[in-house]
């Protein structure tokens, strides 16, 4: 069952199936799409939905929205007209197979192992059918959002973190990251501190912007006004200052390792791509892991942060640039 035969068995199935929908999605409506999302929910079988720019503006006019209404209303992907859209057609082989799956686990499985299985292996789906040209490529695909979302959402981060690693940079990734940040404020209280005390660590060492960890920081803030920590951060300007305070809180308070890992490298991934020069980028991972709390700067993926750029010196790229895969993809579903 947890087989790496049975593990590709699966996202072909999910790759074919979504592959096919939103093909014909695109070739059926010849609109222009800006939000293609792969969905799971409680009923166990994923479908697609997307949103054109062309079905956007008519839903608005038929739901008289208002502008604050329109800014959430454009990413969600249960409202749009096209949600579950092919899934008779395109969805049966895979269906199928996620049927016999389900047939041989007891439910403690299926809404446990399985569940997060089945997520990864959408995730993997979207990322071949992105690497195949479905969604564009280059200035034609920062024009696009893809990700792999949950319903109802999971509210810890992990839309968030997807949508980064699934992405390029983009003017319109960030509108919708900033979509992400405002439900999870809704839904629980704001982005995990994890995740804003990782951009802010990633905006003092030079490898995010600013934007980031304030768009952060303020979702934080307007779920919890009262709270004092997150008031000082508002008044702190220097990420470097912001970045200390946040690693005095989680000296008093429990720090969820791994999901403080999967927020910095969903961020590095698309840094280090971006990146030309990676003796550059090595430098500025070196100052990330001199920021590190002690308490985790001698654990993986985190003490390779401090050598990722050694071989450099005495050039061997190719090793260098395996030893910033391997640390990248530490936290990859295996």
């Amino acid at each position: 069952m947890y087989t790496e035969k049975a593990r590709e068995e699966l996202i072909e199935a999910l790759t074919k199936a979504a592959g096919a929908a939103f093909l014909s999605l695109k070739e059926t409506t010849k609109e222009h799409f800006y939000f293609y999302t792969f969905i799971f929910d409680e009923g166990l079988h994923p479908y697609i939905s997307a949103w054109s720019y062309e079905a956007l503006e008519k839903s608005i006019l038929e739901q008289q929205l208002s502008d604050e209404e329109r800014s959430w209303w454009k990413w969600d992907s249960a409202d749009s007209p096209y949600a579950a859209y092919g899934y008779d057609e395109f969805f049966g082989e895979a269906s199928e197979l996620l049927d016999k799956r389900a047939a041989a686990l007891p439910d403690s499985d299926l809404y446990g192992t399985e569940w997060t299985l089945r997520m990864a292996a959408m995730e993997e789906a979207m990322k071949r059918l992105d690497h195949a040209g479905l969604f564009g490529a280059g200035k034609e695909r920062e024009q696009v959002v893809i990700n792999v979302e949950q319903a109802p959402p999971d509210g810890d981060g992990s839309e968030y973190n997807r949508a980064l690693r699934l992405n390029p940079p983009s003017a319109l990734l960030s509108e919708y990251l900033e979509t992400c940040e405002r439900a999870s404020a809704q839904t629980s209280g704001g982005p995990p501190m994890e995740i804003l005390y990782a951009h802010a660590l990633l905006c003092a060492a030079g490898l995010a912007p600013e934007e980031a960890y304030t768009s952060c920081l303020h979702a934080q803030f307007l779920a919890r006004p009262d709270d004092h920590l997150l008031l000082s951060l508002e008044c702190t300007p220097d990420p470097y200052d912001a970045a200390r305070s946040l690693q005095s809180y989680f000296t008093c308070h429990p720090l969820d390792r791994s999901r403080f890992g999967q927020a910095l490298m969903a961020v590095l991934r698309p840094a280090c791509a971006a990146d030309p020069d990676l003796q550059h980028f090595t430098d500025h991972l070196y100052i990330l892991w001199n920021c590190l709390p002690a308490q985790i700067s001698q654990e993986q993926p985190f003490w390779a942060l401090s050598y990722a750029g050694e071989p450099l010196s005495w050039g061997d790229e190719a090793q260098a640039r395996q030893l910033c895969h391997t640390m990248l993809r530490h936290y990859d579903p295996t």
